[in-house]
């Protein structure tokens, strides 16, 4: 009788074990579909300055009066170096309707998001009061996400540009 228990006891811990194996093979699997899905939506989300080309046009979004977002052209002229040659900067010429009417780029502008294609290149981040009203720099997004994974040093002071060369207290 008890050769009989134990038989059924190893005949249930073998049916159990290979259940928990199948639920283990099936949350790896789900985990590396998940992981392959998250990765082909991330690079759909933006385009990045090396994909993108002098000549190339799309969208910005902004909001010129009240609390309406509307689109306006861009168009890609040049991708230049930042300051003191450090990263990328993308020069754009923006056109609209709504541009036009309000003297061209203004200073509420900055921020706003830039797509190609529908993906996000980035956001206008600087213009030149003395130059034309429609030319724009571009902040590319790449930028943008390094800094969610740079250090930031709150002693440092505000008067002080951060340097990313600057050395860590």
């Amino acid at each position: 009788m008890d050769a009989k228990l134990d038989k059924n006891r190893k005949e249930k811990m073998k049916i159990n074990f290979i259940k928990i194996i199948k639920i283990i093979t099936i949350i790896i699997v789900i985990s590396f579909l998940i992981s392959g899905v998250m990765t082909a939506y991330s690079q759909t989300l933006f385009m990045f300055v090396s994909d993108i080309k002098p000549g190339m046009k799309g969208i910005g979004k902004t909001v010129f009066q009240g609390t309406k977002i509307e689109n306006f052209e861009v168009e890609v002229v040049e991708i230049v170096s930042g300051y003191n040659g450090e990263g990328k900067l993308i020069l754009a010429r923006l056109n609209g309707k709504r541009l036009s009417e309000s003297g061209g780029i203004s200073a509420g502008m900055s921020g706003s998001p830039v797509y190609i294609e529908g993906k996000l290149i980035g956001a206008i981040s600087y213009t030149w009061e003395l130059s034309e009203h429609d030319l724009c720099l571009i902040t590319p997004i790449e930028e943008m996400l390094e800094l969610l994974e740079f250090p930031y040093d709150y002693n440092l002071s505000n008067t002080r540009e951060y340097n990313k060369t600057d050395p860590q207290p």
